[in-house]
């Protein structure tokens, strides 16, 4: 599955493509997800998931409380 976001400007922004999908408890859940960047800037991330459950830890370290430990390691790296 692909998706491209356009700016106002009805240029492609970005590109996202779903791939690598698999049987998990939640369905069946794409695995990767690779983002291309506008043709300026070449740049491409990738996103490579291993498990993907019901609650538990990851809603947790994704709520806003979780992210505090990711904001104060990113503050003690400059």
């Amino acid at each position: 599955m692909k998706y491209e976001y356009y700016g106002r400007d009805g240029a492609l922004r970005r590109t996202a493509r779903y791939g690598n999908y698999k049987k998990t408890p939640l369905g069946t859940r794409p695995m990767k997800l690779t983002i291309d960047g506008d043709v300026a800037t070449h740049r491409t991330t990738t996103m490579d998931l291993f498990e993907s459950a019901p609650g538990g830890r990851l809603g947790r370290r994704f709520s806003p409380e979780g992210m505090i430990p990711f904001r104060d390691a990113a503050r003690n790296k400059r």
